[in-house]
């Protein structure tokens, strides 16, 4: 979450002591749970015999054009939502698809000797996102790594972060047949806010395979490890939570003095309690009659009936990084990801069958301004095809979407 680079895999909300690996901030992103092999507090600076406090402010500025994952249809309706819209709540404290987002980090290095005289670095870290058109998106993260340098130019790290609110977008909770003829109209929807909070704890070893000199440039670091994480959502949408273990490994290899090569793998396996929750199915499909009126013809019923979010995350990415001066990086991106649901309940069509696959690229340019400002400027494009069978197009999960997101970040280091 908090210390993940370009992106990570909600890769969080903001990347704070990003000068640690290069001077800049990246853009931000929601929260999520996955495990990610990169981090900004990568590597524990080189620590004398006394403790020392490094400081690191930063200050980023990103416009996404599609802060709630909607499809183009869903982005129109939150821009002019119908009075049975209005009325269902289905948009509300959701103003705009876009959004620019100031968000405001500091991080609070401090080092010195640890383990056989190897520096140790401790890192709390705070973050807090602004949203400008929806001020009920805005969210702070909370963070502490701690970073021990190994033999052979190894570390070891551990770290937790925890966002402690934030508002995802609104889900159907009830839906109340007013006029009794047994089907949902969109104005009989009761939509609520999602909110919740999520933590994780990660633990991972990085350790040099082959060393980089001027002579032979050729150089590669195999990193791995292992976290945990959860979710837990506010009422009544806890059978939305989600919890389970992570991993993740990356394979860095420098080329050349100029031009480096990431490979990297994450996993995660996130399990849910089948909860009952409130569905709006059509009969036809099931040839089932839900609302006992003696025919199984109507659409858009209300059924209670088991949901299980439970899924897992398969992500795959490569990475291209350019020293392109002595104070400036480009790095280039890709990820693909598969998230599958593992739902077998009959009536759960919004998770049952269900697979996500999502594509992702971004570039990202840093530059040092002397030797405490780093400037950054990066941008990411995403794209999600959602195969849901028997998808009811009512309940406000995920359909197919895009989404574009561009940052200016600019770091200081006392």
């Amino acid at each position: 979450m908090l210390f993940r680079l370009v992106w990570g895999h909600r890769s969080a909300a903001i990347v704070i002591g990003l000068a640690a690996v290069i001077p800049g901030v990246a853009p931000a992103q929601e929260p999520t749970l996955s495990a990610s092999p990169d981090s900004a507090a990568a590597a524990a600076p080189t620590a004398g015999k006394r403790w020392r406090l490094s400081p690191t402010l930063g200050i980023a500025a990103e416009y996404d054009n599609n802060i709630f994952l909607l499809d183009s249809a869903g982005e129109g309706n939150v821009a002019a939502p119908s009075p049975s819209e209005v009325a269902s709540g289905r948009y509300a404290n959701m103003e705009s698809a876009s959004d620019l987002i100031t968000t405001l980090s500091g991080t609070f290095d401090v080092h010195g000797p640890g383990l056989s005289g190897k520096t140790l670095a401790i890192v709390p870290a705070v973050s807090y996102s602004l949203y400008s058109q929806n001020p009920e998106r805005s969210y702070a993260v909370l963070g502490l790594a701690l970073v021990q340098n190994m033999p052979n130019k190894g570390r070891l790290r551990l770290q937790g972060a925890m966002t402690p609110s934030y508002f995802a977008k609104n889900y159907l909770a009830d839906a109340v047949d007013g006029d009794a003829n047994g089907s949902i109209s969109s104005s009989e929807r009761v939509y609520e806010a999602g909110v919740y909070r999520e933590g994780e704890v990660t633990l991972d070893y990085r350790f040099r395979l082959a060393a980089s000199t001027n002579t032979h440039p050729f150089g590669a670091s195999l990193q791995a490890g292992l976290g945990y994480g959860n979710r837990v959502y506010d009422p009544p949408f806890e059978g939305k939570d989600l919890s389970g273990p992570m991993a993740a490994a990356s394979l860095q290899i420098h080329l050349s003095q100029r031009v480096s090569l990431g490979l990297n793998y994450a996993l995660a396996a996130f399990a849910g309690t089948p909860t009952d929750q409130v569905l709006l199915l059509d009969e036809p499909d099931f040839g089932q009659d839900f609302n006992g009126n003696g025919n199984a013809t109507d659409l858009n019923v209300k059924v209670v009936s088991p949901v299980d979010p439970s899924r897992t995350d398969n992500a795959f990415g490569g990475e291209l990084g350019f020293v392109l001066g002595k104070r400036s990086v480009l790095d280039l991106r890709y990820e693909y990801r598969i998230r599958s649901y593992s739902s077998t309940e009959a009536l759960d069509v919004t998770h049952n069958g269900r697979q996500d696959n999502r594509s992702r690229m971004g570039a990202q340019f840093g530059v040092g301004l002397g030797k405490a400002v780093g400037l950054s400027l990066g941008g990411t494009y995403i794209s999600q095809t959602t195969n849901r069978p028997n998808d009811p197009g009512a309940t406000g999960d995920n359909n197919d979407y895009t989404r574009f997101q561009t940052a200016l970040g600019l770091t200081y280091n006392f």
